[in-house]
């Protein structure tokens, strides 16, 4: 058995315990930077897609689309600025 197949049995680590667990936290990180981006993409086609009054009944206007799915709306803070 080596380190890497062990993993799975260790219940925390502080660190890389073998030289095969920095490629797979790489990976790992490549993988969900991946299907976060295709999410948002997604999310974008979607939402653009959608009729202003679409939009409206949600409380999504069309000019926020890009930094709502961006998540640069942070609570209580709308992504431009109202007066």
């Amino acid at each position: 058995m080596t380190c890497c197949s062990k993993l799975a049995d260790a219940p925390s680590r502080n660190g890389p315990s073998c030289a095969g667990d920095g490629v797979f936290s790489v990976i790992g990180r490549a993988w969900r930077a991946y299907w976060q981006k295709t999410a948002e993409r997604a999310a974008l086609e979607f939402l653009r897609l959608l009729d202003d009054k679409a939009l409206s009944d949600i409380g999504i206007p069309r000019s926020e689309i890009d930094c709502l799915v961006a998540g640069e709306n942070a609570p209580g803070r709308r992504c431009s600025a109202r007066s």
